[in-house]
């Protein structure tokens, strides 16, 4: 599932770029290519690091997380996510950020060379294999020392099974409340929001989704992590390359619909793109100079009028049910020039808020 994709699309229209999907419901990446380092973990804990220089850094965090939609890392996003976690000095006249741990299930040490070019002070990639390897001294040691962290695209699946209840996730949990940041790509995305389609038995695709909205293909958890910019937000990569947009819809109305959400709202983000958002609410999108799109989905039993999910048997014996769901118009948030680049632009997530009736300082 969500294996890593290689490539990277030229964003030349708004339904190809970075699809920024704010959704309020009533009631997962790319490896840069490198060569493999020599593993220096030892394999029988569980885990096995990859690391890359030094890790003595000291800096000062301003927090932050950057999601980042699948395919190819945009440099730009990712370079935003090591400057919130501080610069530490500089090199050659260039500034040289902290320490990052990479986190992930499978895959080997993509990110190091690709961080370290960025600047990064050092890196450290763990490949988590089993529980025993999250609850590891040394796992858990690089994460209270690190300044960024980063979760890797996989299976979010074994995120879930794997992590949850370890001293991986409360070490994470600790270093974000402590100030720093915390990014993720593809399945690493999916688990860094409250809410988390953790694909159990399968990846699911819209016409599944559509067709029954309680197909065995849908499975949630929630809170693996604790990011307080995503609060009440379920988050959703590789958005317009893989027509995400049926499946996530129906992700946001059966947590409505199950009471295990109240007002939940979605993030959506497309291949080879980045959002970065900061303490202040501001969020940068990054990967190409497009619009991005606002929508808005709503649950009723009965209103005339409205788009609704398909018939389906909730329990075997039902006599089946319909999901609603109506789309709503709302205005655009206003988008602002990042510098004279056209390779970011910045949103107000007050804009956004405003643009589905939030207001600005409110849940995000």
């Amino acid at each position: 599932m969500f294996a890593d994709a290689m490539h990277r699309r030229p964003c030349t229209t708004v339904a190809h770029a970075v699809a920024l999907l704010v959704v309020v419901a009533c009631g997962g990446g790319g490896d840069p290519v490198a060569p493999p380092a020599p593993p220096t973990g030892a394999l029988p804990t569980g885990y096995t690091a990859y690391v890359t220089g030094i890790p003595n850094a000291t800096t000062t965090p301003a927090s932050g997380v950057y999601l980042a939609g699948g395919g190819t890392d945009d440099a730009t996003g990712m370079t935003w996510l090591l400057t919130q976690g501080g610069i530490a000095g500089s090199r050659a006249g260039q500034p040289v950020y902290g320490d990052v741990v990479v986190l992930r299930t499978s895959g080997s040490d993509g990110y190091n060379r690709f961080l370290e070019q960025l600047g990064a002070n050092s890196v450290a990639t763990f490949v988590i294999t089993s529980i025993d390897g999250a609850n590891s001294d040394s796992v858990a040691a690089a994460i209270a020392r690190a300044e960024v962290i980063f979760v890797a695209g996989g299976d979010q699946s074994t995120y879930v099974n794997l992590w949850s209840g370890t001293r991986l996730q409360r070490a994470v949990n600790t270093r974000i409340a402590q100030g720093y940041p915390i990014g993720g790509t593809s399945a690493g995305l999916n688990v860094l929001a409250p809410y988390i389609y953790s694909a159990q038995l399968t990846s699911t695709t819209s016409a599944v989704a559509l067709a029954n909205p309680y197909d065995p293909s849908i499975t949630f958890a929630t809170n693996l992590f604790e990011v307080p910019l995503l609060r009440d937000l379920m988050t959703e990569p590789h958005f317009v390359a893989r027509d995400r947009m049926g499946r996530f819809y129906t992700f946001l109305v059966r947590l409505q619909a199950d009471d295990a959400a109240r007002a939940p709202r979605g993030l959506a983000v497309d291949e080879g793109s980045g959002v970065g958002i900061a303490a202040t609410r501001r969020a940068t999108v990054f990967g190409g100079w497009c619009v991005p799109a606002v929508a808005a989905v709503a649950v009723e039993e009965h209103a005339p009028g409205t788009a609704h999910l398909p018939r389906h048997d909730r329990d075997a014996g039902a006599g089946g049910q319909h999901l609603r769901c109506r789309l709503m118009d709302r205005p655009r948030p206003r988008v602002h020039r990042h510098g004279n680049s056209r390779r970011s632009h910045v949103i107000d997530r007050g804009d956004v808020l405003n643009a589905i009736g939030g207001t600005v300082g409110g849940r995000s």
